[in-house]
């Protein structure tokens, strides 16, 4: 599974990938990352996956070309990082989902990373732990050369998410980048609450809004929903839970 595997086809309106890769693994990727950014929103682009995480940078200018693509009307997904540490850049960005990974029994994976940061968990981790080169999720991956092999991490679970976001964006092509992120938020099943209870707002640092739910977000994007009860005021949080805990 991942991005194509989640967004699938929707009509006319399917995916379609573009792959950029932002120098993985060298130590200049930071400039490579924002220029990857950019070339997709330039390119047309709807959803940016961004499976990698770095820390100790100056983010300014890597959230000045989060928002320019957000600003454009793109939704952006990033791993949280694999460390159990605090959310990775460029995760901790504003206007990035941050996602975290959680293992087959729908709870936390031992490495996924937490914190403020944190918006939804997806299926990435693996138990007992095997290791990045084994898990449960069954992919094409870079060690694999270019074949299908089991890997986890949240480097596996962020490609779920962008493939919803994608998945949406087909299902209702007239949803804006804001109403895709908020569907993926607040669709999202609050798994495990009694070891990590959520909070008023329907959050907690390790699972975010919750483990995300492909079913209820495309109810809510198809039957055009959105409309009237998301908005910008202070309560539309609540007002959104109240009008979809039927989904």
């Amino acid at each position: 599974m991942g991005v194509a595997g989640v967004a699938g086809g929707w009509g006319g309106n399917g995916c379609k990938m573009l792959g950029i890769r932002c120098a993985y693994k060298d130590p200049g990727r930071l400039s490579s990352i924002i220029q990857g950014i950019a070339y997709s929103a330039i390119n047309g682009a709807k959803v940016i996956s961004m499976s990698y995480g770095i820390w100790g940078i100056d983010p300014t200018e890597l959230q000045n070309a989060v928002n320019d693509a957000y600003a454009n009307g793109l939704v952006l997904v990033a791993s949280s990082g694999n460390g159990h540490l605090q959310v990775a850049y460029p995760g901790a960005c504003d206007n990035v989902i941050a996602v975290g990974a959680t293992i087959q029994e729908d709870t936390i994976w031992y490495g996924s990373n937490y914190g403020e940061k944190l918006d939804v968990v997806a299926p990435g981790g693996d138990n007992p732990p095997l290791g990045f080169d084994g898990g449960n999720i069954y992919t094409t991956t870079l060690r694999s050369a270019g074949s299908y092999a089991y890997f986890s991490g949240t480097s596996a679970s962020c490609p779920h998410v962008a493939g919803l976001a994608a998945l949406l964006f087909s299902a209702n092509t007239s949803l804006t980048n804001w109403e895709v992120d908020s569907i993926i938020r607040w669709t999202a099943d609050t798994v495990d609450f009694l070891r990590y209870p959520y909070g008023p707002d329907h959050w907690n640092e390790y699972y975010g809004f919750g483990r995300i739910n492909a079913y209820r977000a495309v109810l809510v994007a198809t039957e055009q929903h959105v409309s009237g009860a998301i908005t910008t005021n202070t309560n539309w949080t609540t007002c959104f839970r109240r009008n979809y805990d039927q989904y």
